[in-house]
């Protein structure tokens, strides 16, 4: 379960993908080793691994450039050695501003019937094999969006997020608030609007209650709203995200960009309900691909 592709909706025109502004560094097929896995949610349903490329001349290239060799927010895509044939899969990828700069870490939900994600969630870090990485694709990271979105509220946006959705936005907000890149991007007032069956099962929580609480050097400002749609608990709205939930608690949105990924029609729906509630974006999503 993973995602990849990224579209733009203005009203009823849809921008096709068009091509990353970051320059490839990566050969065709770059092998990739396990180095670290941790929980990403209490319930341990979702998972991150933290993969390390395993060619030295690869690793030395990406260092002297001293950056990582993606933007935080575009997806990769990988081969995954299960049995009995390889498995190949796209994910959102984000950049651990701790590890090297030739580090990538993706964040992957278990689907139990699954080809890949239940492979993904036993990977031991200890004998983990090489697997490969392919590319790194999509515009759905800080460059690119800029570059499409209006000057007017280019620094003011709604996030809205459901389920493994939340992973892209993590990303872009990785870069506001842990990366060097947030000392070059202008104050950003971000509102994440993320979804999830129960409050165990919500991913990122103390990293993403840590930026709501703390100042940022660099006057960017993240608010965050937390809906569960099966149980009732502490600090989260009951029911799905609406064109309703957002203009209750978002008394701007009308002048905001919005951002959204999440399951099935999730962008459709909430995209129609936006329209009819006079909330006219413009609108980005990254495609969610719920292959598991």
């Amino acid at each position: 379960m993973g995602c990849m592709g990224s579209k733009s909706t203005d009203n009823v025109e849809t921008m096709k993908n068009r091509p990353a502004t970051k320059a490839k560094v990566l050969p065709v097929s770059t092998p990739i080793v396990l180095f670290f896995r941790e929980n990403a949610c209490p319930s341990g349903k979702t998972v991150t691994l933290k993969f390390k490329l395993a060619q030295p001349h690869g690793a030395q290239r990406i260092a002297r450039d001293n950056e990582a060799f993606f933007y935080n927010g575009q997806y990769g895509l990988f081969q995954f050695m299960t049995n009995p044939r390889a498995q190949v899969r796209q994910y959102t990828m984000w950049h651990d501003p701790q590890a090297g700069f030739d580090v990538c870490c993706i964040t992957v939900k278990r689907v139990p019937d699954g080809a890949v994600s239940p492979y993904l969630h036993s990977l031991q870090v200890a004998t983990s094999q090489q697997q490969k990485l392919y590319n790194c694709s999509g515009f759905f990271h800080w460059p690119d969006l800029h570059a499409m979105v209006p000057v007017s509220n280019a620094h003011s946006l709604v996030m809205v997020a459901g389920g493994a959705g939340v992973v892209p936005m993590y990303a872009l907000l990785l870069d506001l608030f842990e990366t060097p890149m947030a000392a070059t991007l202008p104050p950003h007032d971000v509102v994440l609007f993320y979804s999830e069956k129960c409050a165990d099962d919500l991913c990122f929580l103390p990293t993403l209650r840590k930026w709501v609480a703390a100042a940022s050097p660099h006057g960017h400002k993240l608010t965050l709203r937390l809906h569960t749609t099966r149980e009732t608990a502490e600090g989260c709205q009951p029911g799905r995200i609406s064109a309703k939930t957002l203009k209750e608690h978002c008394a701007d949105v009308t002048s905001r960009y919005i951002l959204t990924c999440g399951p099935g029609d999730f962008h459709d729906n909430l995209v129609q309900q936006c329209k009819a509630a006079d909330i006219k974006g413009p609108f980005f999503t990254e495609l969610f691909v719920n292959t598991p």
